[in-house]
């Protein structure tokens, strides 16, 4: 038996959480991200960064603690409907700028995808793949006048 469409879990907030998520991550506000994400979440990040749960995550967090933090403009999210009603993918894109207190300014186009399930009454992130989208990078050394 197929779903009751009046009982699936509205989907039109997933944008903002994604957005809020990136936003909070990029300056390190690390709180936020943990408390959005499902238990058993997956984040694959660059290269070989992959961690399982929110106990690793936290600690992979809190060991990349030299990260700078950076500013996240144009941010695009949509929604891509998934098998089940409770369950949903966020694509988007967005770019990374720099703090002016960097030492080298730069800014990065990224994408990212985020996997969703609707648990306990609200969506939770499963996974998360934020990749470079191979757009424009720049990285600039700040005059010494400032």
């Amino acid at each position: 038996m197929a779903p009751d469409p009046e009982q699936a879990p509205c989907k039109g907030d997933l944008p903002w959480l994604a957005a809020r998520i990136v936003t909070a991550y990029y300056r390190k506000d690390y709180d936020t991200v943990l408390g959005h994400l499902a238990s058993d979440c997956l984040f694959i990040g660059a290269g070989s960064d992959i961690t399982w749960g929110l106990r690793d995550l936290a600690k992979a967090m809190s060991d990349a603690s030299e990260m700078p933090s950076f500013l996240v403009r144009d941010a695009r999210f949509h929604v891509v409907e998934a098998g089940s009603p409770s369950e949903a993918v966020i694509a988007g894109f967005y770019t990374i700028y720099s703090d002016a207190d960097h030492q080298m300014l730069s800014s990065e186009r990224q994408r990212i995808t985020i996997n969703c399930r609707h648990q306990g009454g609200a969506w939770r992130p499963t996974s998360s793949t934020p990749r470079t989208s191979g757009g424009r990078s720049t990285a600039t050394s700040p005059s010494p006048s400032g």
